[in-house]
């Protein structure tokens, strides 16, 4: 009988690795990592986001729960926020599969209701839970558009013990309901200077007041006439109406990716941003707007100068919602080595 030939014998070789590669791929686990924006304790499922995007991470009766100090626990223990690690594998369409799942880090002051940018009668109530010193906190209200200041009050918790969740609810009476919507922010005032820690904000709308129409929003611009010293990182900001919806942040932003109208041009207002720049994603949370744009960004981009002018245009064009102190920028999601002079 003849032997195989030497060239058989290496594509059966090839075929085993392949197949072995294959097997080991799928038994390899994988991780997630990012911050919760809600669980469903009917379906067993977490929503997670991270600068990747939002993922839904389905749990079956095999996945362990831990806690901070990995203590198993039980789902309802999970909250909004919370920022937690996967460990298992990915599936289609955004999908994760997770043999356990650890908790991170927990906020010391929990949202549960309402959700966010979800609509309001004048008379509502905030709940949530909170782990704060002498378990009291702060609440303060203004109205979105006109910046007036409806409500500065605290909020006590019923904690069990230092260190612990308690229960907290506060019933809000809004003064004016011919309003079209309010900013909460929940706060720890500092023992030491009164700053805000541990901060939350959230916008509501009041019912029947949801955003329709237009909104007036500003978007920023270099421009060496205001800024005769060309500072770089110095832009100053136009007036736009935009479409009023709740992607509002990235309908902005996509107004400041179109440039500056003739009219603003003869008055010196100059874009940075390189044409066909799209953005891709933007998520805010805990007061940090993660927004990425594709590689056009940063193609033909040279020098410190226009670098600085870049990132100062996004960063302030989104600071101007109460909702974002910080901007992180990622192109197709990378944050590092990006926009280099």
């Amino acid at each position: 009988m003849k032997k195989p030939t030497k060239n058989i014998i290496t594509i059966f070789l090839l075929l085993i690795a392949v197949i072995l590669s294959a097997w080991f791929f799928n038994l390899k686990t994988r991780t997630l990592e990012g911050s919760i924006l809600k669980v469903d304790l009917e379906n067993r499922l977490i929503t997670l986001n991270n600068k990747k995007g939002d993922y839904k991470i389905i749990l079956d009766d095999n996945t362990k729960l831990l806690d901070e100090q990995g203590v198993i626990t039980f789902l309802s223990y999970y909250q909004r926020d919370f920022k937690i690690v996967a460990y298992g594998k990915y599936l289609k369409s955004h999908n994760f599969s997770p043999k356990r799942i650890k908790i991170l880090k927990m906020p010391n002051i929990v949202l549960i209701s309402p959700d966010p940018y979800s609509d309001i009668a004048q008379d509502f109530v905030i709940t949530g839970k909170a782990r704060v010193f002498e378990n009291t906190f702060n609440i303060k209200i203004v109205d979105f558009v006109t910046k007036e200041n409806l409500l500065d009050d605290i909020i006590t918790a019923n904690a069990p013990d230092v260190g612990q969740y308690g229960d907290f609810m506060k019933a809000i009476h809004l003064p004016d309901y011919n309003r079209q919507s309010i900013y909460v922010t929940l706060y720890d005032a500092s023992a030491k200077d009164g700053k805000m820690q541990d901060a939350i904000g959230f916008e509501l709308y009041l019912r029947g007041h949801q955003p329709t129409g237009t909104k007036k929003v500003k978007i920023f611009f270099n421009n060496n006439n205001l800024d005769p010293e060309v500072s770089c990182n110095k832009v100053f900001g136009v007036v736009r109406s935009v479409e009023d919806k709740l992607a509002i942040g990235k309908i902005t932003l996509e107004a400041l990716l179109k440039g500056v109208s003739k009219d603003e041009e003869k008055q010196g207002y100059t874009t940075s941003i390189p044409n066909g720049v799209v953005v891709n994603k933007l998520s805010i949370s805990n007061g940090v707007a993660l927004v990425d744009f594709n590689k056009k960004l940063e193609e033909g981009v040279g020098g410190s100068c226009r670098v600085s002018a870049i990132r100062a245009q996004i960063t302030e064009t989104l600071k101007q919602f109460p909702s974002v102190q910080k901007v992180v920028i990622s192109i197709d999601g990378r944050t590092e080595d990006i926009l280099q002079p």
